[in-house]
């Protein structure tokens, strides 16, 4: 199944703010082209499956399983199953994404077969937060924070070319592609900005590419389950946060009652 190049994230009608199941639709705004379902235990970890479809009907075409969240590991896995291959091959595609923070910066990374012709080699790609033009443009110019996908090497020369109707944002600071995009409602703009909408994702440059040169559909797919459980790890972190607040809110006043 051919993934377009900017697809969107939306609450699908049997989702429940309660429920520790969750299911969204990914695609465009006409039609959905994935159902994500997502269980989170009362641990924490949780699940990530994708559907074909509008349904969770059928095989799952990627998984993404989380550690705990002081692990900052996962492990995303598109199966021989996956009816979203393209020219790539029928190769299991199964890789850790891992979480790195500092005081100031907070990135996650993997590693990737890329397939170009009768060439397979490995890349490295980073996400890193941004709130730069490339998230803006998710957002009809308006800045915003967010994510952008930046390769850190490239094996294949045409890497760089791009389709004419496709939007190249130009490189990150240190002088890397961005190929990708992704903002989400862990940005307090967005969760009143378009109605059941919880994501945008943006392919852009060589991820944006068809044919050589081009990244393929097993990419964008990974990509997309990758952009997914960054989500999740960062609403879970917001809610411990804001639990932790009240919690020392509550103290706070109970003790100056006692006093």
């Amino acid at each position: 199944m051919s993934i377009p190049n900017s697809i969107q994230v939306s609450k699908a009608p049997k989702y429940s703010s309660w429920s520790r199941t969750k299911e969204y639709h990914i695609g465009t705004a006409d039609a959905p082209l994935y159902t994500c379902k997502e269980v989170i235990s009362w641990s924490g970890k949780f699940t990530l499956d994708l559907y074909c479809g509008s349904t969770t009907e059928g095989s799952s075409v990627a998984n993404s399983t989380s550690g705990s969240l002081r692990k900052n590991e996962a492990v995303i896995t598109i199966p021989v199953t996956s009816q979203a291959y393209d020219s790539q091959g029928d190769a299991e595609i199964s890789e850790p994404f891992r979480r790195h923070t500092s005081l100031k910066h907070e990135t996650w990374d993997f590693v990737i077969a890329i397939v170009s012709g009768n060439e397979r080699y490995v890349e490295k790609f980073e996400w890193r937060r941004s709130h730069g033009d490339e998230t803006a443009s998710l957002r009809d110019g308006k800045s915003t924070y967010g994510w952008k996908l930046v390769r850190l090497s490239s094996g294949d020369s045409t890497a760089n070319r791009a389709k004419d109707d496709s939007r190249v944002l130009g490189e990150s600071s240190d002088g890397k592609e961005v190929v990708a995009v992704w903002t989400d409602d862990t940005q307090t703009w967005f969760r009143k900005a378009e109605k059941g909408v919880v994501a945008k994702l943006e392919f852009t440059g060589s991820g944006a590419l068809s044919g050589d040169g081009g990244l393929g559909d097993k990419w964008k797919l990974f990509v997309a389950t990758s952009a997914l459980h960054m989500r999740q790890v960062n609403l879970q972190y917001a809610q411990a946060a804001s639990s932790a607040s009240s919690a020392s809110a509550a103290s706070s006043a109970a003790t100056a009652a006692a006093t």
